[in-house]
């Protein structure tokens, strides 16, 4: 465990056997628990947005989804760039999110989104259990919109892959009221390297690694 700033937002990083542990506990307390995927994209919009940075580091489990995160923040243990480059935490959270039958509500942009999510998760773990989901359309669906069909199930789970800054913000801003145990936020970066990779392409890749890449380089002059 290592606490880092990436983009004027500080995170503890964990490494995977932390982060299991963590989860488990978090699956056992009454209270919400919450686990933020952290892309590049989304720490760049966090670096001009209060709100958005507060809910980042409000979050119990935040998790770094590139390797140039925990490179921007000053680690350099390759087992630990291997685990964040091979998704090896959320494979290893669906696992287990599957062995033992919690039932999960997904969220998502629309009804499409929603079937790729699924398919995207089944594909990592075949045995997920889902009870229930919600097309979140953004700031035109009420956040009692959302509140009302989660507890309306009650899950053990909510997988929610829904646009950013948007989802972070529901997150921060309804934990208090959602009945359930945890909740994960997914950034389109994770499930593009959990499902085929050539829906989003190298090519964007590569982009998105240097527009981070100058970001950080920018923020450091300005520092």
């Amino acid at each position: 465990m290592r606490e880092i700033s990436v983009l004027g937002v500080s995170l503890i990083d964990r490494s995977l056997r932390e982060a299991m542990k963590l989860l488990g506990e978090l699956l056992e307390t009454e209270s919400l628990g919450t686990v933020c995927f952290l892309s590049n994209e989304l720490l760049i919009k966090a670096k001009d947005d209060t709100d958005l940075r507060d809910a980042i580091q409000g979050m119990d489990l935040p998790v770094a989804a590139s390797v140039e995160i925990l490179e921007a923040g000053g680690i350099k243990s390759v087992s630990r760039l291997r685990e964040v480059e091979g998704n090896y935490f959320i494979k290893e959270m669906l696992k287990k999110l599957a062995r033992e039958k919690k039932k999960i509500f997904l969220i998502g942009n629309s009804q499409d989104e929603l079937v790729t999510l699924r398919e995207t998760l089944l594909s990592v773990a075949g045995k997920l259990t889902f009870f229930g989901s919600f097309a979140y359309d953004g700031p035109e669906t009420s956040q009692d919109a959302v509140i009302n069909a989660i507890n309306t199930i009650i899950p053990d789970v909510i997988i929610s892959a829904a646009s950013s800054p948007e989802q972070e913000h529901l997150m921060h801003n309804s934990r208090n009221m959602v009945n359930s145990r945890v909740w994960i936020s997914l950034q389109p970066e994770v499930l593009k390297k959990l499902g085929d990779r050539k829906r989003g392409g190298f090519l964007s890749d590569i982009i998105d690694r240097l527009i981070f890449k100058r970001t950080l380089r920018n923020f450091d002059d300005k520092g």
